[in-house]
């Protein structure tokens, strides 16, 4: 899995830098802006995502072909199309919860925080973080070009305790975030890029880097296709994950 394997200090600079967002940007409070990003980025509805996933590791890298199964935007389910060796992995991930299965398994690994927070269940668990329910603001700073967010999870559970949410002036896009952990320490890295709509939502591509170990892989998802899909609930449960397929009708 690992080879296939986000001050003012003058009345001068402060003009400046005020003068480079919009009126209607600085006019925002943290929460309206979190709310502005959930309401473009945030589905209501179950859909199919294609990804590929490309894995860097120093001069080497490899790729992946991934499709996430998301149920009425709370529940999601990520399987490889490639390559092969992986067809029958998948992670499911509801709340702050993670199982994998695999096939052969009587039953579900549940995954654990560690794993969640430096593993490749987190790469999972990065792209479908809800920075809007799951996270309350605890100030904002503006600087030339954007604004940064400094965020802290609403519940205890949560992977990643606390982030540092890097949004354009201009547009309100997310342009990079700062994962970390409960004690502020830097985890991972998630770098926005090639904003674009698909199927009425916006979507971005996404380069994940770690900055506590293995400082030299990242990782790039790249969306390919969004659709919506008539996904039965029964699917999306630790122990129906043997049975996934056959209840999806795939």
């Amino acid at each position: 899995m690992k080879k296939i394997t986000g001050t003012t200090l003058f009345i001068l600079m402060g003009i400046l830098i005020w003068g480079a967002l919009p009126v209607e940007a600085l006019s925002l409070t943290p929460e309206e802006i979190l709310l502005n990003l959930d309401k473009k980025m945030n589905l209501e509805w179950s859909c199919i995502m294609d990804f590929e996933v490309i894995t860097y590791e120093g001069e080497d890298s490899h790729q992946a072909r991934v499709r996430v199964y998301i149920y009425d935007s709370k529940r999601s389910i990520a399987t490889f199309l490639a390559p092969e060796r992986f067809v029958n992995d998948r992670y499911l991930v509801v709340g702050h919860n993670t199982w994998k299965y695999q096939e052969g398994l009587r039953r579900p690994i549940r995954i654990s925080p560690r794993q969640k927070l430096f593993g490749e269940a987190g790469i999972a668990e990065t792209m479908g973080i809800d920075y809007y329910r799951e996270y309350k603001p605890l100030g904002m700073e503006e600087e030339k070009e954007h604004f940064i967010l400094k965020l802290k999870a609403r519940d205890s559970k949560t992977a990643y305790q606390m982030a540092d949410l890097y949004v354009s002036g201009d547009s309100l896009q997310i342009e990079r975030v700062i994962l970390k952990g409960v004690n502020g320490e830097p985890l991972k890295e998630l770098i926005y890029h090639n904003h674009r709509e698909m199927a009425g939502i916006e979507v971005a591509d996404i380069t994940v880097k770690n900055l506590l170990y293995e400082r030299d892989r990242k990782t790039v998802l790249i969306f390919k296709d969004v659709k919506p899909g008539d996904l039965p609930e029964q699917a999306f449960q630790p122990l129906t994950l043997d049975k996934f397929r056959l209840l999806i009708r795939e």
